[in-house]
């Protein structure tokens, strides 16, 4: 979130298709066999399935965008950044990937004119200017119209003095560097996720 343009970078993990779109037809009893089979997909079919999941990812993009809007009763989002993201393994590399299948860029005052009962999902995203797979069932990816940046040159590695702490101590003679990690440790050991800034001359206030 950037406080000062009012703008809220989202990454939404979409379900992949693979995952959320049936594999057989159906199914049928043989009766001189006395066996059940699946009934396949006509090509048809399958282009049925892909339109479906188009739509499918079209639902969430729009429908995040309507939640947060309606959510944020303060006004304190003006402009909503949605990246659709899958994470997956590259067949050709082995190595995990996650392609952006939609990117949207939208203000409040925009969607605000979007009347979501009765538009057509892709057609609406298309109107916003949104970036969409071709592909979205072969996972084609898009450039994210703006990256989530979670990473900051403020944040140094954390160091363990808690387990070197003797517990007789006396915390007011601690550096306030060895203060900042210390009360970074007991946080991570809560389970809560923490970063610790650069030395200044906070006396380890951050």
């Amino acid at each position: 979130y950037k406080p000062g343009a009012g703008e809220l970078v989202l990454e939404y993990e979409l379900p992949a298709f693979d995952v959320i779109m049936p594999k057989v037809k159906g199914y049928r009893f043989v009766k001189n066999r006395n066996a059940i089979e699946e009934k396949p997909f006509t090509r048809t079919d399958e282009k049925e399935l892909k339109e479906l999941y188009e739509d499918v990812i079209a639902a969430i993009a729009l429908r995040t965008n309507h939640e947060v809007f309606s959510a944020d009763q303060a006004g304190a989002v003006q402009t909503i950044v949605f990246n659709g993201m899958i994470s997956t393994i590259d067949k050709a590399t082995g190595r995990d990937v996650r392609p952006c299948l939609v990117s949207v860029q939208v203000s409040r005052e925009e969607f605000a004119k979007v009347d979501l009962k009765r538009v057509d999902k892709r057609a609406c995203l298309k109107y916003l200017k949104a970036q969409t797979s071709p592909s979205s069932a072969e996972l084609v990816p898009v450039k994210p119209l703006v990256q989530l940046v979670t990473t900051d040159p403020r944040f140094i590695g954390e160091v363990d003095v808690l387990s070197n702490l003797d517990t007789r101590t006396n915390l007011l003679e601690i550096s306030p560097s060895d203060f900042e990690h210390l009360i970074a440790n007991l946080f991570s050991q809560m389970g809560f996720k923490t970063g610790t800034t650069r030395i200044t001359r906070d006396q380890g206030v951050d």
